[in-house]
């Protein structure tokens, strides 16, 4: 999904308490931090296949970092873990 720069604006200026209803236990919100791209694509691929089930998986290969994904939480703007 592609997020436009209108877009984009309109949810910087609602700002998090207006974000936050959106991230539910049914569509909950992952996060990936970007400050290495090649780290975060590596890692968002491994949680991706953390998630599937499939035969021959290994368990250590496919957990990310979860100090670069992680699921979304109040606690992430609040402790300055996002820029709000």
């Amino acid at each position: 999904m592609s997020i436009t720069l209108h877009q984009q604006s309109k949810l910087h200026l609602e700002g998090p308490a207006r974000r936050t209803p959106t991230h539910t236990a049914i569509a909950p919100w992952h996060l990936v931090r970007t400050d290495n791209k090649r780290l975060a694509r590596v890692n968002l691929m491994r949680d991706m296949l953390s998630r599937l089930h499939y035969a021959g998986k290994n368990l250590k290969l496919v957990q990310p970092d979860t100090q670069i994904v992680f699921e979304y939480s109040a606690d992430c703007i609040e402790g300055k873990g996002l820029a709000s």
